[in-house]
C-alpha cells in the first residue's frame, strides 16, 4: 500500500469510526482483531501510547495466544490528536456496533473492498515498511508488531481474510511407521495442525529456531484456528 493509496482509503470512508480505524491499522500495524478489541482504557492519557491486550476473533473477545502479541505500542502525534477527541466520545470499545458489540472482521473488509481492494495485511506491511525506511532497530520493531522471536513470519493470518482448508487421508501404515502406530487419531491431526502453524515461543521447537541465514523463517499459518474447512 502506497501513500496515495492510503489516502483515498481514508477519504471515501464516510464513517468516522472506519477513518480512525484504518487511520489506527497504518499507524500502528495492529492485527485487525487487536484493533476491534481496543477500548478506550487501553490507552494512556494523551493516546501517545496504546496498550494491546485482547483481539477479537469472529465476535467474541480473547485472550492473546502468545506473549509477543501482548505489547505497549507508539502513536504518532498527528494521530494521538484524533484518538484525544474520538476516545472522548466513547464508552467501551472503541470501534462497536450500535448495540456495543465488536464489529465484524468481515463487514469491515467489505467496507474496505468498497474503497480499495486491498486486505487488512495491506495496514501491517505499511507500518512495517515505515519502520524498515527509517532504520528502527530490529528489536522495537518485532515488538511493536508482535512478531513472533527470530523472525518466524506467517505466509497467512487473520487480517488476510484468508482460510486454509485441509482434506487429509490417513494411509494404512507399515511396521515401521510409529507415528501411525501411537497415540488416537485426535492427537495426530493436532500434532498436523501445529506443524503448520507459527509456534508460540521456543519451547514448542525444543529451543531450537531459525539460523541466521534462515531469517525470516517462513511458515504456513499465523493460527490453526485458520484451518477450515477441513475434513479425514
Amino acid at each position: 500500500m502506497t501513500d496515495a493509496e492510503l489516502k483515498e482509503i481514508l477519504s471515501n470512508s464516510k464513517k468516522r469510526k472506519h477513518v480512525v480505524l484504518f487511520s489506527l491499522l497504518a499507524a500502528t500495524g495492529l492485527r485487525v482483531g487487536e484493533a476491534l478489541a481496543l477500548r478506550s482504557t487501553d490507552f494512556g492519557p494523551d493516546c501517545r501510547v496504546l496498550h494491546v491486550r485482547r483481539s477479537v476473533w469472529r465476535g467474541p473477545e480473547q485472550e492473546p495466544k502468545t506473549s509477543n502479541a501482548v505489547r505497549v505500542v507508539d502513536i504518532p502525534e498527528v494521530l494521538a490528536r484524533e484518538l484525544r477527541d474520538y476516545v472522548s466520545t466513547t464508552n467501551g470499545l472503541l470501534f462497536a456496533t450500535a448495540d456495543g458489540r465488536p464489529l465484524q472482521q468481515r463487514n469491515v473488509l467489505r467496507i474496505l473492498h468498497g474503497r480499495k481492494q486491498v486486505g487488512f495485511h495491506a495496514f501491517r506491511r505499511f507500518r512495517l515498511t515505515w519502520l524498515r525506511k527509517n532504520s528502527v532497530p530490529k528489536d522495537l520493531e518485532r515488538y511493536w508488531m508482535g512478531h513472533a522471536p527470530e523472525e518466524v513470519v506467517p505466509l497467512v493470518t487473520a487480517d488476510m481474510g484468508l482460510r486454509c482448508s485441509l482434506d487429509i487421508l490417513l494411509l494404512r501404515p507399515e511396521e515401521d511407521r510409529f507415528i501411525f502406530n501411537a497415540g488416537d487419531i485426535d492427537g495426530q491431526i493436532k500434532t498436523l495442525f501445529d506443524a503448520l502453524r507459527m509456534p508460540n515461543d521456543l519451547k514448542e521447537t525444543g529451543e531450537v529456531g531459525p539460523q541466521q541465514d534462515e531469517t525470516p523463517f517462513f511458515c504456513l499459518l499465523e493460527d490453526d484456528k485458520l484451518i477450515f474447512p477441513w475434513e479425514l
